[in-house]
């Protein structure tokens, strides 16, 4: 499993911005908690941003609040309220959730992150059909259906899947050097298969049982 990075913070003010790494977070607390606290005084002036990727949109995306406690005196930085996809699967303000919609569809017990980027789904039924046999025949008649309504397990949809792998696939983003390269269905499905490569269904792989499009005469 891949450890959690804590990647450069950026503060960018008005008259000068400045850059903290991993080792000055952690050496030097004080001084970082003082840029935090003047960020959260200066809001309408001063952003905060995390550097774990580079592209020229670095200063609007990835962007950070200053948060404080005064039970505790204490200052420290959180990402906005589903900005967590737009970081680098291995930061420590990643999170699956791009939007309200998925957080409210895809909880903890259906979406598990196993390891940054990587992650284990539960749907409603098995992706692996299973052979009949002689063993598995009913040794009892099939129990009746009691009063009441069965609690259904939660688990995602098979659309659900879909929007889920599309949006790690990142498909609906655009980034400058698109305008570089064909964006077609070939591309799209070599991107939707590296990330099925990440995704779990119960025990079974993705990869192993999604069919997806490929160019004329290649594998």
């Amino acid at each position: 499993m891949t450890d959690i990075k804590t990647y450069p913070v950026r503060f960018t003010g008005q008259i000068k911005t400045v850059e903290c790494d991993a080792l000055f977070q952690k050496d030097q607390a004080d001084t970082f908690k003082h840029y935090i606290r003047f960020a959260r005084q200066n809001k309408a002036t001063t952003q905060i941003s995390c550097q774990c990727a580079k592209d020229e949109e670095g200063e609007k995306r990835r962007r950070l609040k200053a948060c404080y406690s005064s039970t505790h005196d204490n200052y420290w930085l959180a990402r906005w309220s589903y900005s967590g996809s737009e970081h680098a699967p291995d930061c420590r303000f990643y999170s699956v959730w791009a939007d309200e919609k998925q957080i409210e569809i895809n909880t903890s017990d259906v979406v598990k992150a196993v390891s940054p980027g990587h992650f284990r789904i539960k749907l409603p039924t098995g992706l692996q059909k299973k052979e009949a046999s002689e063993h598995d025949a009913p040794t009892q008649p099939p129990a009746t259906r009691t009063e009441g309504k069965r609690r259904r397990q939660p688990a995602m949809r098979l659309l659900g899947l879909l929007h889920f792998m599309w949006e790690q696939a990142e498909i609906n983003h655009w980034h400058p050097n698109f305008d570089k390269r064909t964006r077609d269905n070939a591309w799209a499905a070599w991107r939707l298969k590296q990330v099925a490569e990440k995704i779990n269904v119960g025990k079974t792989p993705l990869k192993s049982v999604l069919v997806m499009m490929a160019r004329p005469d290649t594998q």
